[in-house]
C-alpha cells in the first residue's frame, strides 16, 4: 500500500470512529432525556427548563419536590382561571408544591405592566396574592382606581403602596422575564412549566394528572 493511500486508510478509520462516538452520545442524550421526562402526553418537548425565580413572588412549600413556574398576564382571560387551578392544585397536593408566578404581558394589553406594578408594591407589603387575585378577578376594568381601592381593602399602608406602584425596579423585573419566556420559546400564555417540563395543557385536570405522574416517579426511585 502506498504513503497515500495509508494516509486515506488512517483518515477513514479516523472518521469512522468519530461518526460511531457521535451516534453513541446522541443516544446517550436522547435516553438520558427520557429517563429524566415523566411520559406526558402534553408535554411539549423533552428540554429541562432551568428557570430563574430569583425574584418571583411564590406561594407553598418551601422544599416542595414539586416546583410550577407560570408566565401569565394580568389582561389574559385564559390567565384568570390561573388561581383557582393553583388553588385546588395545593389543596390536592399540600406541602408537595411550590408554585411561582411570571409576568408576561402582551404589547396589546395596555393596562397589564401597570397591575403587575401594583401586585408587586402588595407583593412589598406580603399580600401578593391576595392581590393578584383581586386584579385577574377585575380583568375588565382594571386602573389605578382599583389597585389603590384593594390596597385600602387590604389594609395596606398607602403611602407605601403608592411609591413601590411607581418604583422603577418592576420594569426590569418584566424584562427579565419576557427575556426568559423568549428563550423558552414561550409563544402563548398561560405557559407553566413542571419541574423544567414545559406543559402544553394548562387546564386543572391536567396538571393534575402531569403532578401526580412525576410524583408517583419520584416516589418509585
Amino acid at each position: 500500500m502506498g504513503s497515500f493511500n495509508k494516509i486515506i486508510f488512517i483518515y477513514s478509520v479516523i472518521a469512522s470512529g468519530l461518526i460511531c462516538v457521535l451516534v453513541w452520545q446522541n443516544y446517550v442524550l436522547k435516553n438520558f432525556l427520557k429517563e429524566k421526562t415523566p411520559s406526558i402526553a402534553s408535554v411539549v418537548d423533552e428540554t429541562l427548563y432551568d428557570s430563574n425565580t430569583n425574584h418571583s413572588p411564590y406561594i407553598g412549600n418551601e422544599n416542595a419536590p414539586i416546583v410550577i413556574v407560570c408566565f401569565s398576564d394580568y389582561q389574559c382571560p385564559a390567565c384568570s382561571m390561573g388561581p383557582d387551578t393553583i388553588n385546588r392544585l395545593m389543596r390536592d397536593f399540600p406541602d408537595q408544591i411550590r408554585f411561582y408566578l411570571k409576568h408576561l404581558p402582551l404589547d396589546t394589553h395596555k393596562e397589564s405592566r401597570s397591575a403587575i406594578s401594583a401586585s408587586m408594591a402588595a407583593h412589598m407589603q406580603g399580600r401578593f396574592w391576595d392581590m393578584h387575585s383581586a386584579i385577574m378577578d377585575s380583568q375588565s376594568h382594571l386602573d389605578e382606581s382599583l389597585y389603590f381601592e384593594t390596597a385600602g381593602e387590604l389594609n395596606l399602608n398607602l403611602d407605601l403602596f403608592e411609591k413601590d406602584f411607581n418604583s422603577e425596579l418592576w420594569s426590569d423585573l418584566i424584562q427579565s422575564d419576557i427575556y426568559e419566556a423568549g428563550a423558552f420559546g414561550v409563544t402563548e400564555i398561560p405557559a407553566y412549566f413542571v419541574n423544567g417540563i414545559r406543559i402544553s395543557d394548562s387546564s386543572y385536570t391536567n396538571l393534575k394528572e402531569t403532578i401526580g405522574k412525576i410524583i408517583e416517579e419520584l416516589n418509585s426511585k
